[in-house]
């Protein structure tokens, strides 16, 4: 009854034996937490185990043979080995109830790098399983590879974040799985907090910089588009599509990964193959578009080459990551491939920067920008660099250079367009000369030919008269003796008769005679004054020069009444007949033919020569067969020809003839039409001596 009645010390009793069996239960590995504003570190009251075939359940953890096997968690780095899963266990008691605490589950590295929150794991898969003493388990899943509907608490992609409830004086037990496939070690910290409004993602406005970088990127990918469509530039349309890759690369680095978050919010772990996709894209636009800013088709075959081959390369690696995504064959050798990529394609770039021209150089630039950017990024990853992130500056400084570069390029094609325009111009303004020239030309052409003809008319109106005056004188002798005729018809007189008719049928065939020869002669004025067929057909050379010599020494009698000068011939009656065409080899030798006649008549008439010269005039035509060609000579002894101008004088419209007197055309058509017969037609001379022009043509 005493006892009972100390009511107090009946109680200092009961609350000492509750003490100790709190104290009994509250061993070392748990911890008691109260319901206040504080913030717990759990890594003391951590244990672990490393799963290395990744295939170990909860139950295997909790219950099985491996439940035993945790160690106290020592250090905030675990090595495991490639592709290990990792358990955790903690246990803590409510010493008041707590609701809706938080649970973060993050990696210590990161919270000394700039521009990252405290609260950044970046973990692939994180599983929570919760045990509670009336036996209820819950499982809540986080990581950036878990979808977002399957999270519990989304606060920031890349935090891993567990919601805790526990009664007052409850035990619970928490076992975290953690799985980031191929890392070798794991850096992890837990820490128990009462919830808060929200965490912040980024330091400095990591996300607003990245938001400002893609829409920068959008923009330039945009305006290098509307140039393709204005200047027609491929180097423009893949840059565009440059800079589109690099923003969608760029959107999965962003705070609230917006690719993910509005593309694929259920299959995040897409992310990392979407990543090797935009980096095999970006590789083969920066050599495509090295291929055709640099113009490498046209510089170098060679590397022109090089760089297809290494696109292709790139294009099938490409393929590759996405039927290793879709038929899951699990097969990762990005890392590797791009760190080779991206060092042989800066070396390619620095060594086309040696080409000439300026777009070698500045793809070279952008080039250095990106190794430089490169080089301090991964001083930067393992922390020798704190100053600022080199992969967005090094990326900016490459769009800017390049983007300089198209600038200039297009300001380029279009001083390089006004200047074909203007090129276009002259163009058409020298093809409008020609055309007139052409057709002044043709036009003294045809002057040349009917000055041609006329010195044929005048030779040939001479040549005729001889015959025509024959047909009038024995016409006239034809009517006299038709007189007698009939008076000794009607005498009766018929020896007489016989004897006139007789003689009138001897002046009826030289009348003939020489109406033939004058036919003859109009035939040949007819024929020279036809334009020719061209055809070739075979001709008696001799008779063709005989002919034409004739017919100017004649023509040139009609024309001028003072014309004193002899001809000599020597013809090879070996040569017989050649192919020609008998117009115009004919027009050649006329016009060689009044040449030498004017040049042997020149010395008399002051012309090269100012000296008297008591010597006549003469021409001397000859012919001659040598091998496979025959030879046609015109020769004068004349002043000659000066050296100074015997390389010009079958150039057309050169002439030493007084104006009005020559065109300058007839030695170049000569050497045209004697060219045209595969001939060659050649000229020597020597002064106060003469001049010998010499036609060589196939003899055949």
């Amino acid at each position: 009854m005493i006892f009972f009645k100390n009511h107090f010390g009946m109680k200092c009793i009961f609350n000492c034996i509750f003490i100790l069996i709190s104290l009994i239960a509250c061993s070392n590995d748990t911890l008691r937490v109260r319901n206040n504003t504080g913030i717990y570190s759990l890594d003391k009251f951590t244990y672990y185990i490393i799963d290395s075939s990744t295939f170990l359940t909860f139950d295997d953890i909790n219950k099985g043979q491996f439940s035993g096997a945790f160690r106290p968690l020592d250090k905030s780095k675990i090595t495991g080995g490639p592709s290990c899963a990792y358990w955790f266990r903690i246990s803590l008691v409510a010493a008041d109830s707590i609701n809706n605490w938080w649970l973060i589950v993050k990696n210590p590295s990161y919270s000394d790098l700039p521009n990252r929150s405290v609260y950044t794991a970046n973990y692939a898969y994180v599983d929570g399983y919760f045990t509670y003493p009336d036996g209820t388990l819950m499982h809540m899943k986080e990581g950036t590879f878990t979808p977002r509907r399957e999270r519990e608490v989304y606060v920031n992609p890349l935090a891993n974040i567990f919601s805790v409830s526990v009664r007052k004086n409850d035990t619970v037990t928490m076992f975290i799985r953690v799985y980031n496939p191929e890392q070798d070690e794991l850096d992890i910290s837990f820490e128990f907090r009462p919830s808060v409004s929200g965490i912040p993602s980024d330091k400095g406005g990591f996300a607003i910089s990245i938001t400002f970088l893609m829409g920068v990127m959008a923009m330039l990918g945009l305006l290098c588009i509307f140039f393709f469509f204005a200047s027609h530039d491929y180097a423009n349309f893949i840059f565009g599509c440059f800079c589109f890759f690099l923003m969608f690369q760029y959107s999965l680095l962003h705070n609230e990964a917006l690719f993910i978050r509005w593309l694929i919010p259920q299959k995040p772990w897409l992310a990392s193959y979407f990543w090797n996709v935009f980096t095999s894209g970006l590789l083969v636009l920066f050599v495509l578009f090295g291929r055709y800013f640099v113009d490498l088709r046209h510089k170098s075959r060679s590397w022109d080459n090089i760089m297809k081959g290494y696109a292709i390369g790139l294009t099938v690696f490409l393929l590759f990551e996405l039927l290793n995504t879709a038929l899951k064959w699990q097969v990762d050798i990005s890392r590797p491939f791009f760190r080779i990529s991206i060092i042989a394609i800066i070396v390619i770039a620095i060594r086309i920067g040696f080409f000439p021209g300026y777009a070698s150089k500045i793809y070279m630039l952008g080039a250095v920008s990106l190794l430089l950017s490169s080089v301090l990024g991964l001083l930067y990853n393992a922390g020798y660099f704190r100053l600022f992130n080199p992969w967005p500056v090094g990326q900016i400084g490459l769009m800017l250079i390049y983007t300089f570069g198209l600038a200039y390029k297009l300001k380029e094609n279009e001083r390089i367009k006004a200047r074909q325009e203007r090129k276009l111009e002259d163009a058409r303004i020298i093809e409008s000369a020609y055309t007139e020239l052409k057709a002044t030309q043709a036009q003294l052409i045809q002057s040349e030919k009917m000055a041609s003809l006329g010195e044929l008319t005048a030779g040939i109106a001479h040549e005729i008269q001889n015959p025509l005056n024959f047909v009038n004188n024995f016409s006239e002798v034809n009517k006299e003796l038709i007189s007698e005729l009939v008076d000794e018809v009607d005498k009766g007189n018929t020896e007489e008769v016989k004897l006139i008719a007789a003689d009138i049928k001897d002046n009826s065939d030289k009348i003939n005679h020489h109406g033939k020869r004058a036919d003859a002669i109009v035939k040949g004025m007819l024929q020279h004054s036809r334009s020719s067929s061209g055809q070739k057909e075979p001709t008696d050379i001799n008779a063709l020069c005989d002919e034409y010599l004739r017919l100017s020494y004649h023509g040139l009698r009609a024309k001028d009444k003072s014309f004193n000068a002899k001809f000599e011939t020597d013809f090879d009656n070996s040569i017989g007949s050649i192919n020609i065409v008998p117009q115009d080899i004919g027009r050649v030798v006329l016009n060689l033919i009044n040449n030498a006649f004017y040049a042997a008549s020149l010395p008399s008439k002051g012309g090269f020569l100012d000296s008297d010269c008591n010597e006549t005039p003469t021409v001397w035509l000859s012919t001659k067969k040598e091998r496979n060609k025959v030879l046609i000579s015109v020769k004068d002894n004349g002043p000659g020809i000066p050296k100074n101008i015997l390389d010009k004088i079958f150039q057309p419209f050169f002439t030493t003839k007084p104006t009005g007197q020559g065109t300058g055309l007839g030695l170049s058509l000569s050497y045209d039409i004697v060219k045209a017969h595969g001939g060659e037609l050649k000229v020597e001379s020597k002064d106060g001596v003469g001049s010998e022009f010499i036609i060589l043509l196939p003899a055949i």
